[in-house]
């Protein structure tokens, strides 16, 4: 996971897997790559500056396409890219009119609500021009979005714990 974040704390985890499955053996070669770790310690500082130092605000799908555009390793790709930070998280938790009984608070520990990208999102979707936008652990017709919608997407009563 690397946490890329502006002067608040707020902005993006980004999860890596490897591009294919491997072996435990080719595994640990992949993450013993010292340009692997040079990658994330360049994406956590230049993605900041690229947005103008100011992730809070930045929509999550233009952060995917930058980031799939950043050059890690060829044999490593984005997982998923989650919204990080309080403030920024706190968008996905306020009150949502058309939703009686939503969440008002995020669970840190779920991240339930939070908004997120998956793989196919990142690798596919958003770089051939689709955006779309997914909150995490939420149900049907709550689960995605074509807009990014700073509201909740779950009750207290599906609240997980």
């Amino acid at each position: 996971h690397v946490m890329v974040l502006d002067s608040t704390d707020n902005g993006f985890r980004v999860v890596y897997a490897t591009a294919a499955p491997v072996t435990d053996e080719r595994f640990a070669e992949i993450c013993d790559r010292p340009g692997i770790l040079e990658g994330f310690e360049n994406l956590k500082r230049k993605a900041p500056e690229h947005f103008g130092g100011n992730l809070l605000e930045t929509d999550i799908c233009d952060f995917a396409l930058y980031a799939y555009r950043f050059p890690i390793d060829k044999d490593v790709r984005i997982h998923n890219i989650f919204v990080a930070g309080k403030e920024k998280m706190d968008f996905y938790v306020r009150n949502n009119p058309d939703l009686p009984g939503c969440a008002t608070w995020m669970h840190h520990g779920t991240e339930q609500g939070n908004q997120y990208l998956n793989a196919d999102d990142i690798n596919h979707c958003i770089p051939n021009g689709r955006r779309i936008y997914r909150y995490w652990k939420c149900r049907y017709l709550l689960q995605t979005s074509d807009t990014d919608e700073r509201f909740s997407h779950f009750t207290e009563e599906e609240r997980l714990y």
